[in-house]
């Protein structure tokens, strides 16, 4: 039945791409100055078409791409060579331009960026830069990559740290979501078929969506991502043949601080378009800003030297990483669904993969502590947590030019209205941390899962109320919970199908949770159900959570290693029932083998490592395993007692 319904997906589409080919073919300048005219033809694209800005379709065609595309919009004309002087010559340049007028982002000098992108809704959905090369904001759209490849170009791979190559949508969020005001609402896709090519170097995903229903993605190569190759929320009836993810980035030259420093870039350079800065913003944000040039003519020009806290020295992405996603509506950035008893259940369904594998994916997860203020927010700019734990020596505040302007921009907010403020995004850096740069006297220290900040001998007042803060943990950079590194997450999703499936090479080489605040179930309030203890340092082949109604038949899965903690090849856990999994082959899963355990320290927050080739939770109901095999289950060497096969409920099997 499902393949069935997947042939006839297919054959809807190609009579559709067929009556569009009748219609004949135009280039995207044609479509662009009338797409009402020219809706329902085929649209020739080439690189040069990309030089402004993301390509919008906004009607139904076929969007045919002629050759490979390399994204870098709106890159600066000028440069410095080795003398310091400004050239327009690029083969002659050794640094960025500190005085560019152009940086990879919209400018109203630039052809059509004005209106595409600098007014209505669409200001605020660009106001942290071209977070994609094509956005799909219409019914019946094809996208035929053609057998070329499209990707970002080094330069703006750096300085544009959220990035789809591909968002299925208007804007990255729904309202309400993400590191800053995007807009109200959105306008996605709706039949809409990718096919024929590959998709490479993105900063975030290769293909991103929300609220986007009827895809199908056929013949895609993938590689190259960092956080993963397809990430789709909320959307319904969604088929996946012929896919291959075949890694994701090893050669991540940054950590997330520098994102953090992109995006505050951004507020401070419209902050100044208010009202005159503070001396103490305007030195430490011109100090960010050589801090972000030198990490530029580093990596584009080897003639720079990128400060030790935005240098990422393993190279792998230091957040959570995936190779497919599928979540319910919004961002997966919070716990796995923990049950189908709420809405969010019904909010992904009918999805159908045949044929899709997922290669090569590698994280070293960094656990970042986050601190709550006494009004109940967690306290970043931007979604960027600040790093206090890494800006604490001994108590005193030792900060970093990210830090420095995180805080002084918060300062400098403090004095605008409440409706001006909202430009500025997420910005929860309250008198208590300002004061703790700003006083040599003043030192934070851990008291009871309690930071407090103390002045002398006493923990300091202001306005009468004692500084003390709720400390988070098991949070990456950009204040996401960590889960691990994981190659199919599937979230809530309402009827599964899956055949012929394959997950090899996933490794994490993130280390154990801080123990600063001790043993602990849940690092945050946010962190729920299944998610127990530090995660950052897990991998997982699969991990299927509170799904319904799904049949897995034919999947393969190797090589699941965690360096520092546990890896299983296939989990279903949370609420999930009505699941048939048939003919299973799990081989070669590695926890914490080649480590020495400290087998006296603590049971939590880092739970002793523990292989598994399949984990099926006891609040998981009517599960069918048929033909299941595994070899090669190894667990650290002073933990060689544990079941390969775990499975918490009564199921049918053979």
């Amino acid at each position: 039945m499902e393949d069935y319904k997947a042939e006839i997906k297919r054959r809807e589409l190609q009579d559709m791409m067929q009556e569009f080919e009748d219609n004949g073919k135009i280039s995207w300048s044609e479509f662009y100055s009338d797409s009402i005219l020219h809706r329902k033809k085929v649209v020739e694209v080439y690189n040069n078409d990309f030089s402004n800005g993301t390509l919008r379709i906004t009607q139904p065609c076929v969007f045919r791409v002629m050759e490979n595309i390399s994204f870098n919009p709106n890159r600066p004309t000028t440069w410095l060579d080795s003398n310091d002087s400004i050239t327009s010559d690029f083969s002659k340049a050794v640094k960025i331009d500190p005085n560019r007028l152009l940086d990879w982002k919209p400018n109203e000098t630039q052809s059509n960026n004005t209106h595409d992108y600098m007014t209505g809704d669409m200001k605020f959905a660009y106001s942290l830069g071209f977070f994609a090369a094509i956005t799909v904001e219409s019914k019946d759209v094809i996208i035929d990559i053609n057998g070329f490849s499209i990707e970002q170009h080094k330069e703006h791979y750096l300085q544009q740290r959220f990035f789809s190559v591909i968002e299925l949508a208007d804007q990255p969020f729904i309202s309400n979501q993400g590191p800053a005001n995007f807009g109200k609402t959105v306008k996605s896709a709706n039949n809409c078929l990718i096919m024929n090519g590959n998709i490479g170097l993105s900063s975030h995903h290769g293909i991103h969506g929300n609220n986007c229903n009827n895809l199908y993605f056929e013949n895609l190569n993938f590689a190259n991502f960092e956080v993963a190759a397809i990430s789709i929320n909320g959307s319904h009836n969604i088929w996946l043949r012929n896919c291959k993810i075949i890694g994701n980035n090893k050669s991540i030259p940054v950590l997330g601080t520098y994102s953090g420093g992109r995006f505050l870039r951004d507020f401070v350079e419209h902050a100044k378009t208010i009202s005159s800065l503070q001396t103490n913003l305007i030195t430490s944000s011109n100090n960010l800003e050589n801090d972000l040039n030198e990490t530029f003519n580093e990596f584009i020009f080897n003639n720079g030297t990128t400060p030790s806290y935005i240098k990422n020295i393993s190279g792998l992405i230091d957040g959570n990483t995936y190779g497919i996603l599928f979540n319910p509506e919004g961002v997966a950035v919070e716990s796995p669904l923990s049950n189908r008893d709420s809405h969010k259940a019904n909010e992904i369904s009918n999805v159908y993969m045949e044929n899709v594998s997922i290669n090569g994916i590698d994280g070293n997860i960094v656990e970042v502590l986050g601190i709550i203020n006494s009004n109940g927010s967690v306290v970043d700019t931007a979604g960027s947590l600040l790093r206090w734990d890494e800006i604490n020596n001994d108590g005193k505040y030792n900060g970093t030019n990210l830090s420095d302007t995180q805080i002084e921009l918060a300062r400098y907010v403090d004095t605008l209205d409440d409706n001006t403020k909202k430009a500025f995004g997420t910005l929860n850096i309250d008198k208590g941390i300002m004061e703790w740069k700003d006083n040599e006297e003043t030192y934070l220290k851990v008291d009871n899962n309690k930071l407090n900040l103390y002045y002398r001998d006493d923990i300091l007042e202001i306005d009468g109320i004692p500084v003390s803060y709720d400390i988070i943990c098991n949070r990456d950079t950009m204040s996401h919970i960590n889960k691990g590194v994981i190659g199919f997450k599937i979230d809530g999703v309402n009827s599964l199908y899956m055949c012929n499936c394959q997950v090899n090479n996933i490794s994490n080489d993130g280390v154990n949770g801080s123990e600063k605040i001790g043993s602990y179930l849940y690092g945050s309030p946010q962190q729920t159900g299944s998610l127990i203890g530090y995660n950052g340092d897990k991998t997982y082949g699969f991990m299927l959570s509170a799904i319904n109604d799904a049949k897995i038949n034919n999947t393969y899965v190797t090589d699941i290693r965690s360096k520092y903690s546990s890896a299983v090849g296939f989990c279903l856990q949370n609420n999930s029932h009505n699941v048939t999994i048939k003919n299973i082959k799990i081989t070669d899963i590695n926890s914490s083998v080649d480590i020495d355990l400290d087998i006296s320290k603590s049971f939590l927050p880092n739970l002793p490592p523990n292989s598994k080739a399949i984990y099926i939770s006891s609040d998981t109901f009517n599960i069918k395993l048929k033909q299941l095999l595994y070899s090669n289950i190894n667990n650290n060497q002073l933990l060689n007692i544990y079941n390969p096969v775990y499975i918490g409920v009564l199921i049918n099997s053979e």
